[in-house]
């Protein structure tokens, strides 16, 4: 009787660990994925940042542009207003 009740334990534990270690490797898999998407974000927001950077001083250089057709224009000033 003492030999089942410890075979017994000895197999629930085993069982126990293999289910622990399932669960400890899926939720090292969904940090890594989350790890991963948080690195793409990061990366993203970078890139947009630039993109808007970029964006601005095309805008600023257009502007400059505009301004100084505008004085040296007096005819394109009404043009570009309008």
């Amino acid at each position: 009787m003492y030999l089942f009740i410890c075979l017994s334990l000895s197999v629930y534990v085993s069982v126990a660990k293999a289910e622990v270690e399932s669960r400890l490797s899926s939720a090292q898999t969904a940090l890594m994925l989350q790890e991963d998407t948080i690195h793409r974000a990061d990366l993203e927001h970078k890139e947009m940042l630039d993109r808007l950077t970029t964006l601005e001083r095309t805008v600023s250089v257009l502007e400059s542009e505009k301004q100084q057709l505008q004085v040296t224009s007096p005819c394109l000033s009404g043009c570009l207003s309008a």
